[in-house]
């Protein structure tokens, strides 16, 4: 078992569910923030971010 190269993985797959999450938050985030005016909003970029990166790094199994 190679450790470093499942803890490459194991990065690879966090940032791949951080920028998933900056992406579907993002959408999410400035369609209300142009519904609303509103900045509060945006700051649901930061949070999809933190979520996918958390699920991201968690992900050790093959789906």
């Amino acid at each position: 078992m190679n450790l470093g190269k499942q803890n490459d993985n194991k990065w690879k797959k966090a940032l791949f569910g951080a920028a998933i999450g900056i992406a579907l938050s993002g959408i999410l985030a400035l369609s209300l923030y142009q519904l609303s005016g509103q900045g509060l909003y945006l700051a649901i970029i930061g949070l999809g971010a933190g979520i996918g990166f958390s699920i991201g790094g968690g992900l050790d199994q093959q789906i």
